[in-house]
C-alpha cells in the first residue's frame, strides 16, 4: 500500500546527499560533479534498444533510447513523459567486490555495469538552443544479463556547476 497521497497535500521526500564513494566512482566515470543525479527503477528500455541505438544509428537516422520514470514524483516532469536520448559512447566495467571481508583478495562482480553517455536528441521544436548531455550507470543486479536501473544525470553545456560541491540523489526534477 503506498503512503504517497496525490493532491495539494503531498510533499515530494527532499533531495540527499549522495555518499562520497559513490560520487567519486561516478565523476571517474564520465558525470560531472555538483549537479544532480536521478535513479530510475525500471530505466524505459532494454539491452537491445541500447545496442540498436548505438550500432543501428546513422547521421540521418539516429537510434535513441529513451530514460523514462514511473515514479509518482517524476510524473509531470521530462523523466515522466520520456527524455530520448541520443547514445554517443557506452563502456564495460564491473564493480570489485572484497568476497570475504579481511582477505585482501579483491575480485569483480560477474555482472556487468555499463557507463553511457550521450545527448538529449534534438529537433527544431525545442525550446532550448544548448546541447544537454546525458551521463548514465546502468546496472545490472541479476545473474542475466540485463539493464535493472540506471542512475541518469543532464547536463546544460556549460555547466557552471562547482566542482567542489557534492552530487545530490535527486527526488524531484530540477530546472536544467
Amino acid at each position: 500500500m503506498s503512503t504517497q497521497s496525490s493532491g495539494a497535500d503531498y510533499t515530494p521526500p527532499p533531495d540527499e546527499t549522495m555518499a562520497t564513494e559513490t560520487s567519486e566512482r561516478l565523476v571517474g566515470l564520465g558525470f560531472d560533479p555538483g549537479l544532480p543525479v536521478y535513479e530510475l527503477e525500471p530505466v524505459g528500455f532494454d539491452l537491445d534498444n541500447l545496442k540498436q541505438a548505438l550500432f543501428g544509428s546513422t547521421y540521418r537516422e539516429p537510434v535513441t533510447v529513451t530514460f523514462l520514470s514511473d515514479k509518482e514524483d517524476m510524473q509531470d516532469t521530462p523523466l515522466g513523459f520520456g527524455v530520448a536520448v541520443q547514445v554517443e559512447l557506452v563502456q564495460l566495467f564491473f564493480l570489485p567486490s572484497e568476497p570475504h571481508v579481511g582477505s585482501g583478495v579483491v575480485e569483480c562482480h560477474p555482472e556487468p555495469q555499463w557507463y553511457l553517455r550521450g545527448f538529449v536528441f534534438k529537433s527544431a521544436f525545442d525550446p532550448y538552443p544548448e546541447t544537454i548531455r546525458v551521463h548514465a550507470r546502468l546496472d545490472n543486479d541479476s545473474p542475466e544479463i540485463r539493464i535493472d536501473k540506471a542512475l541518469v544525470q543532464f547536463v546544460r553545456q556549460p555547466s557552471g556547476a562547482d566542482p567542489s560541491t557534492p552530487m545530490i540523489r535527486a527526488r524531484t526534477w530540477h530546472k536544467l
